[in-house]
């Protein structure tokens, strides 16, 4: 038994557009198959309550309506396609400064200056300035490493 064939033919029978022995062979199927007998009333309900609402027409206005809204949205697409190119340039911009900034601020505090400021530190030994002061959480992690605690 293919029942999704069986349902096929239960939805052109309701349709109407069923033969006579596809007709006589979804009765023999529903006579032994309990899911299709309720997917066929089921069908048959859903179409009673469809076929029982009132017919309306469309508006007149309806489908103008439609394309103006696509229209409208289409017209909204293109005024923010500007920002598709706009922001990558911005981004590249900023990116590009932030190289030119830092170069010019390492000729000026960088250099050997700023070596020797880093060697004078690590002689006044402040922990701060370490990779992993004491206690840290770098500390405990760095020790778990190198195979325990101090």
């Amino acid at each position: 038994m293919d029942c999704r064939k069986y349902r096929t033919l239960i939805s052109r029978e309701l349709d109407g557009e069923a033969g006579e022995s596809e007709r006589a062979g979804i009765a023999r199927h529903v006579e032994s198959c309990a899911p299709c007998a309720a997917f066929r009333e089921s069908v048959r309900r859903a179409a009673s309550i469809h076929g029982g609402m009132p017919w309306r027409a469309a508006s007149p206005t309806l489908v103008a309506s439609i394309c103006a809204a696509a229209l409208e949205s289409r017209e909204a697409r293109a005024a923010r396609g500007w920002l598709r190119f706009a922001l990558p340039a911005a981004a590249a911009a900023v990116f590009v400064l932030g190289f030119w900034v830092g170069s010019l601020m390492h000729e000026r505090y960088g250099g050997e200056s700023a070596s020797s400021l880093a060697s004078g530190a690590a002689g006044l030994e402040l922990e701060y300035l370490d990779e992993y002061p004491p206690g840290s959480f770098g500390d405990i992690l760095a020790a778990s490493y190198e195979g325990g605690l101090e």
